[in-house]
This record gives structure tokens, sequence and C-alpha cells, in this order.
């Protein structure tokens, strides 16, 4: 969908902080569309958890950072929809990202599209299908359950299995074995 693609552009754009990988061009085929952004020296989060022990005090700085750049994306009137582990760089201090697939512009009265990224960071709402600007901040609390727990608060072997769970379960908080750190 060109004018998808066109608002992600747009929003990426718009995006001048240091942890956001910059774009730099796009290259369109008749089938799919490319985006050559920044080049990253650090891995993936994925990959660093995967290589490295992480420390409570680089989740807090992780979720920190995340945290701050929602706000600045909730003033911009923009859903991110883009904190998934996949999508974020770290290299033990700077956390870095780039992904604005599944952005959009927060318009009044104006339901956001149907979110089609994974269903395991899905706030309640969005399930629903009736999410804003704030539906964010659920997603940024499953990354830090998940850093803090090695597993997703809600999950299971279907997408519609977990968005039940995740409806009509309450999280187990028991499963954070810092009492600080559950409060966040």
């Amino acid at each position: 969908n060109n004018d998808k693609i066109k608002e992600e552009i747009s929003i990426h754009n718009k995006m001048d902080v240091p942890e956001v990988l910059k774009p730099f061009e796009m290259f369109y085929s008749k089938t799919e569309a490319n985006l050559v952004i920044e080049f990253s020296k650090s891995p993936k989060l994925t990959d660093y958890i995967i290589e490295n022990r992480i420390s409570k005090s680089q989740i807090a700085s992780i979720l920190l950072t995340l945290l701050k750049f929602l706000e600045m994306m909730r003033r911009k009137r923009i859903f991110f929809g883009g904190i998934m582990l996949r999508y974020l760089f770290f290299d033990g201090t700077t956390l870095r990202f780039c992904n604005f697939s599944h952005s959009q512009h927060c318009k009044s009265k104006v339901p956001l599209t149907p979110f089609k990224g994974d269903v395991r960071y899905k706030a309640p709402e969005m399930i629903k299908g009736n999410y804003g600007c704030h539906a964010d901040v659920w997603a940024l609390g499953v990354l830090g359950y998940l850093l803090l727990t090695g597993k997703f608060p809600f999950s299971s072997g279907r997408d519609y299995d977990t968005e039940q769970l995740i409806l009509n379960q309450a999280i187990d908080f028991s499963a954070i074995s810092d009492p600080k750190a559950a409060d966040f």
C-alpha cells in the first residue's frame, strides 16, 4: 500500500533523535518497497541478550529510553507500534531503533488501523479494535516483563489464544523477582 509506505517514511523522517537509525533512500520494485537505513554497529537486542548477561540497570536504561521516545511520539500524536525485541539494537549502553512500519498518525475521533505486529505485544484495547497512541505503553510493559523474566506475560501457540489470555488473565508479577521492578 503506497499510502502506508508514504506515512511510514514521513513519520520516520520526523524522528530526529539519536536513538533512531536514519532513513537514507527508498527503492521500489513491482512487488515490494525497500528502505535503506543508517547502519547500526550495535547488535540486535535479541543477539545481545543471547551473548551477554543483561543487567537490571541496562534494562532500566532501555525502558527509560523508550519511555522518553514514546512521550515525544505522543506529543507528535503518533502511534509507534515498534516496541518489539526484534526491532531494537543495543550495544550494552546505547539503544537504537528503526522500524516505523506499524506507526500511524493519531487523529482525533479516528480509530487507528488494525495492528499487524506481534500479538504478544498487543494491548487489550488493540484486540478490541479501539486504540490510540497510548497503546504503546502496554508494549513497553510487555518488553520490560520479557527482559526481566525471559518470557512474555501472555503467550500461546495461536494468536487467538494469546489475545484471549491478554483480555481475560491477570499478569503474573510473581515471575519478576525484584519488587521494585514489578512496580514499574
